[in-house]
């Protein structure tokens, strides 16, 4: 798929989330939402955290669960295929053909 749609929790919209050139963007679309998905954390594997938005921005939280969605995206420029996963509690994106590059979602200064 070329993108995921959840709705915002405070704002009531939804935002396309996509992959262009490697970067994560959030788009405001009239696209039907998505469920929230959850994800289990790949190197915490006991881990689960649920994906949404809040605000404007992309985050996630902390679940008990042991559902483990996979959301691949395909990204625009490149085509390369992307997962939405979660690194010792860190949202980031794995190249699914290469499990080992991934890059992080949030920079930490």
């Amino acid at each position: 798929m070329t993108e995921y749609v959840l709705q915002d929790r405070l704002l009531l919209t939804n935002w396309a989330i996509s992959v262009s050139d490697g970067v994560i963007i959030l788009t405001d679309t009239v696209s039907s939402a998505s469920s929230e998905f959850i994800t289990r954390d790949i190197t915490n594997t006991s881990d689960y955290w649920q994906w949404f938005i809040y605000d404007g921005v992309l985050s996630i939280e902390s679940i008990i669960s042991v559902v483990d969605d996979s959301i691949d995206l395909v990204d625009s420029v490149s085509g390369v295929t992307w997962r939405l996963q979660v690194n010792t509690g860190y949202p980031v994106i794995i190249e699914v053909s290469a499990s080992t590059s991934f890059i992080p979602l949030i920079t930490i200064l």
